[in-house]
């Protein structure tokens, strides 16, 4: 029993110190990079999220989910919930996508890009949007929101995104 409690703690400290160490070499990367890698990289992921926000305003569902990783990876979080599967989630936005007659306007201010690596970035972002429902209401919201990008066989997927939503009354 007393060498369980000796190596439990060694155990412990050493998965610890592995844990560290994976994460040391994401956040190292960045670090290695140049500016040019890095401005690369950043340009990159905006195109992703500039194609991704076109097809959202061209109402193209599907050419919007392609840009969502597969499988349970994907994390959405979006006024104080959180869904996670790329299945449930694209489920849950089919629905809600059906009552929206016409996007009338998306634009994004206040563009931040963090690059994480050379297959990974970070854009937050404010939004302001209308949109016009199948019932011919009105919605204008605007909010901030993020979207974590990573490249996976050359192709910029979201793995997690998230943000807040607030109603504009005119």
């Amino acid at each position: 029993m007393k060498k369980l409690l000796l190596i439990l703690p060694l155990a412990l400290i050493l998965c610890f110190m592995v844990g560290c160490k994976q994460g040391k070499e994401v956040t190292d990367e960045s670090s290695h990079m140049t500016d040019e890698e890095r401005a690369s990289v950043a340009a990159s992921a905006e195109q992703a999220l500039a194609d991704y926000v076109e097809a959202m305003k061209q109402m193209n569902w599907n050419r919007m989910f392609e840009f969502l990783v597969d499988g349970d990876e994907l994390v959405f979080a979006e006024d104080g919930t959180l869904k996670s599967g790329k299945n449930n989630l694209v489920g849950n936005l089919r629905e809600k996508s059906a009552a929206i007659k016409k996007i009338n306007s998306l634009e994004h201010t206040n563009k931040h890009v963090y690059v994480l690596s050379k297959d990974a970035a970070v854009i937050s972002l404010e939004f302001d949007q209308s949109f016009t429902l199948v019932t011919d209401d009105i919605i204008r919201q605007r909010g901030s929101w993020i979207y974590i990008f990573h490249r996976i066989n050359n192709e910029w997927k979201i793995v997690h995104t998230g943000g807040t939503r607030i109603p504009v009354t005119e």
